[in-house]
């Protein structure tokens, strides 16, 4: 029997729309998934393309055995649906907790820095400065002040949970990264909204990273 056109445009969703593929790449961003069953996206970089993909956190949970997989700069191997312009459902994820440290060591020191901002050790602070930013007076000050301002259950979250933060190397210079924090973790102070965005670098490919400013809006 001979289909017509139409028959077969009506049949289409009986078909997969996308292929599936397998990724391996390091996590750089994550949101979403307020309670245990929540949708969550996770942005997984592979090469130089990044992959936003969907999936049901508790579903997956299982299969990220060490407690780094859910680290921003883990590495995931994962199953997914690839859809138009690099958005796409995760079916299957797999991580054994290691983790690719371009992306991973920034957000660490960022971590690092408001941890010892907050317990008010600022020789320790400041010493993951680069010297630069360290004497910059008031473009280091202005920063630090707002980041103090902000309640402490914000502050906290951004030290304990790397998910708050989104990482991009910059493609043009591999010693420097850009660690922002995401909507997602509604930092506020004194009513007013706030986003921090953290420069860091290291000054050669065997250096440690520093923070090289820190950028309010």
């Amino acid at each position: 029997m001979r289909l017509s056109a139409l028959s077969l445009f009506a049949l289409l969703p009986l078909f997969p729309l996308f292929a599936q593929t397998d990724l391996r790449g390091v996590v750089v961003e994550t949101y979403g998934g307020v309670s245990g069953n929540g949708v969550q996206t996770v942005h997984l970089m592979v090469g130089k393309r990044e992959y936003r993909l969907s999936y049901g956190k508790a579903v997956l949970i299982p299969e990220l055995s060490s407690p780094r997989c859910r680290e921003i700069g883990a590495i995931w191997s994962v199953r997914a649906r690839i859809g138009k312009d690099e958005w796409g459902d995760l079916l299957r994820a797999q991580c054994d907790g290691s983790t690719q440290p371009e992306v991973y060591e920034p957000q660490r020191i960022v971590r690092a820095y408001l941890q010892h901002l907050f317990s008010f050790q600022h020789e320790l602070a400041k010493a993951l400065l680069t010297k630069e930013f360290a004497l910059s007076g008031e473009n280091r000050w202005r920063p630090q002040e707002k980041l103090l301002s902000l309640h402490a259950r914000d502050l906290g979250l951004l030290i304990v949970k790397s998910d708050c933060f989104s990482v991009r190397p910059h493609a043009g210079s591999p010693l420097r990264t850009t660690v922002a924090t995401i909507a997602d973790c509604h930092l506020e102070a004194d009513g007013e909204r706030l986003s921090f965005s953290f420069d860091v670098v290291r000054p050669t490919a065997t250096s440690s990273y520093r923070i090289n400013a820190i950028t309010v809006e």
